[in-house]
């Protein structure tokens, strides 16, 4: 049983990415709430630096989602250039196609051969719950940006912004 092992050492390694990333999460929420916001920031960066590393649409959505909270960090102590910065790094990430073919799965052929016997159907599933959690963030990220534009004077690059948006936000 070969391909048990495979995928039993392969779903060990991605819960304890998963959870280390949700504790650093956690923790940065902790920390902005209690205005902490350099550790906020660490966490944050700390979480974003693992799952960069990870192959796949799942984690470019997580990376989306954990650069969301980071920027508003950085809205939140005044620091409008890296928070321009973090906006546009989302919108790239989350504009990006779902890829519904061996990126939206586990990434091996073992594991996915394993998950398609038993979860069939579950790569339509994926795609679905990807693109439905990327448009939420890129909706956020896009509205936030907005703002940022407007209240600084920069109203043509916000109806710009708008622009380039609306056929992804329709």
């Amino acid at each position: 049983m070969e391909s048990d092992a495979i995928f039993e050492e392969m779903a060990t390694k991605m819960l304890t990415t998963m959870v280390t990333v949700e504790k650093l999460k956690r923790d940065a929420e902790k920390a902005f709430n209690d205005h902490d916001y350099q550790i906020s920031v660490d966490k944050l960066k700390e979480a974003a630096g693992i799952v960069e590393s990870q192959p796949g649409t799942a984690a470019r959505i997580e990376l989306a989602s954990i650069l969301l909270p980071l920027s508003t960090v950085f809205r939140t102590v005044g620091d409008t250039s890296e928070c321009e910065k973090l906006y546009k790094q989302i919108i790239s990430l989350c504009t990006q196609p779902l890829e519904k073919s061996a990126e939206a799965k586990f990434g091996s052929s073992q594991v996915d051969s394993f998950m398609e016997q038993m979860m069939p159907g579950m790569e339509d599933m994926l795609v679905e719950a990807h693109y439905a959690t990327t448009m939420n963030i890129l909706s956020i990220c896009a509205e936030n940006y907005q703002k940022l534009l407007t209240e600084s004077g920069r109203n043509e690059e916000a109806e710009a912004l708008k622009e380039q948006l609306k056929s992804y936000l329709a």
